[in-house]
């Protein structure tokens, strides 16, 4: 199904509250992701690995970041007011005018103007303030490039590979939490430490990217 950038409400990503086994396990998951990634690098995804293990894919001005009490510990919401999707909810999503006379009865779905992830950990008023060691954090205003992955599965990070699936606008380049750089190659491809080009430069390679994975619109 192609899916049209018109605006809906928020859709939320994650935010599904672990048992108390399975919060201790994403703890030590998350302690020795990073851990290995800074000391061994062998849990390090690439960026096609990211970009098919993403379930949504969006790129926004974070607007909202919010800490709720579930179940007596804190839960961080980060609210993105999403200025264009990729893929949303597993589905790729076509540009404006990718794909003109489209039949919209069936081919245009209205998809979310914010996306909401949560984050376990954080600091709430009647509980513990809790830190997970290796969950990104952000900040109103700041901008961002997310890969989230499908958040059921225990883990309190919904961006893919933790820290991988971040990228932020700052000094002129999309940078990771991971040290990386989302550019471009020589040939105009999307690539990691690649060269810093214009949003619609390496929006397109990101779209490019995306159809050779097979997730076409």
């Amino acid at each position: 199904m192609t899916r049209h950038a018109s605006r809906a409400p928020t859709h939320v990503v994650g935010g599904q509250s672990p048992t108390p086994r399975a919060r201790r396990w994403a703890a030590t998951a998350l302690l020795a992701l990073t851990a290995a990634a800074a000391s061994a690098g062998f849990v390090a995804l690439d960026l096609s690995e990211r970009l098919a293990a993403a379930e949504s894919v969006a790129v926004g001005v974070i607007r909202g970041v919010d800490t709720v009490v579930r179940d007596g510990e804190p839960w961080t919401l980060v609210t993105m007011e999403v200025e264009r999707w990729w893929v949303a909810e597993g589905e790729r999503v076509a540009a404006p005018g990718v794909a003109p006379g489209a039949d919209e009865a069936t081919a245009v779905t209205a998809l979310p103007a914010s996306l909401t992830a949560a984050f376990w950990g954080g600091s709430a008023p009647g509980v513990a303030t809790l830190q997970v060691a290796g969950v990104p954090t952000f900040a109103p205003g700041e901008r961002v490039l997310w890969l989230l992955r499908a958040a059921d599965d225990g883990l309190g990070a919904p961006t893919v590979g933790v820290t991988q699936g971040v990228w932020r606008w700052t000094a002129g380049a999309w940078r990771g939490d991971d040290g990386s750089t989302l550019g471009v190659d020589d040939e105009g491809g999307l690539d990691l430490d690649g060269q810093a080009v214009p949003d619609e430069v390496l929006f397109a390679a990101l779209d490019a990217a995306l159809d050779a994975l097979g997730r076409r619109p």
